[in-house]
């Protein structure tokens, strides 16, 4: 008996020790879960110049010919930068905003993995594919990391694998899950829009051409034949 209980509390100190590793949590693709706007609050990790992050809080840029597949790293943070980043949240989603170039195939998402402490601890795995010419709002989310576990010297890096990249450099941006979706017009909206505004632009044109054309003065009146003034 005495034996037994022995070897018990012998593998329990060498689990406490040497803790088990686990598999990364899957990360969901949600296409429908909200549109959000890549912002300084909502700061790029990867991305392309165009990437509005606030001072000190880097990202990689994309190269411009990407290969197929891509795999590209972010810097490495802290989890007290992201959770100072976040307002003192822990969880967050992140955006993509995919810009495809058309007709040239769908845009292909092979997997995409956040490296906390040196594990990987989130992970989506693909491949899935899209269609967007890119427009600075999500396209879909990765939802949802939670750094409540970790502590907050824990180092953090995202990790991207994607093909198939036609069109101009994709953003892959935090978002706070305590962040509202924003509003965003419609392609079809845009589109009215864009028609009613040109329409009113050429009406107002050709008012102010005819207006123009009528208050110019006439032709001054030729004096008389055979007379003399004065």
């Amino acid at each position: 008996m005495r034996r037994g209980l022995f070897v018990i509390e012998f593998a329990a100190l060498i689990l406490a020790g040497f803790p088990l590793t686990v598999g990364a949590v899957p990360v969901a693709l949600t296409p429908g879960s909200g549109v959000f706007q890549q912002t300084q609050n909502s700061p790029c990790v990867i991305g392309n110049p165009s990437c509005n992050n606030p001072a000190g809080f880097l990202f990689t840029t994309l190269p411009v010919n990407p290969t197929s597949p891509q795999v590209t790293t972010s810097p490495t943070y802290s989890v007290d930068q992201i959770r100072a980043l976040l307002n003192g949240s822990n969880s967050f989603f992140i955006g993509v905003d995919v810009s495809q170039a058309q007709g040239q195939g769908p845009y292909a998402l092979n997997s995409f993995t956040v490296n906390v402490g040196g594990t990987d601890a989130f992970q989506f795995a693909g491949p899935q594919d899209f269609n967007s010419a890119g427009n600075g709002f999500s396209d879909f989310v990765l939802m949802t990391v939670d750094l409540t576990p970790f502590a907050g010297a824990a180092s953090v890096v995202f990790t991207v694998n994607f093909s198939n990249d036609t069109g101009a450099r994709e953003q892959f941006f935090l978002v706070s899950t305590d962040t509202p979706p924003a509003p965003v017009p419609e392609p079809t909206t845009l589109v009215l829009l864009g028609s009613a505004l040109a329409g009113l632009g050429f009406v107002r044109r050709r008012y102010a051409k005819r207006d123009g054309s009528d208050s110019r003065p006439g032709p001054a009146a030729a004096p008389a034949s055979g007379r003399r003034l004065g």
